[in-house]
């Protein structure tokens, strides 16, 4: 079973080496602290 769907992999690739870059470099308590909460 695959842990991501196509989708969800496409979304990585947009954002490959821009958010993933900085979420590489966030501690576990600074991602703790952003707030996810779905747009509308």
């Amino acid at each position: 079973m695959d842990k991501f769907t196509v989708e969800e992999i496409n979304l990585m690739c947009v954002f490959e080496g821009q958010v993933l870059g900085k979420l590489e470099t966030m501690s576990d308590a600074e991602f703790a602290e952003v707030a996810l909460e779905a747009a509308e």
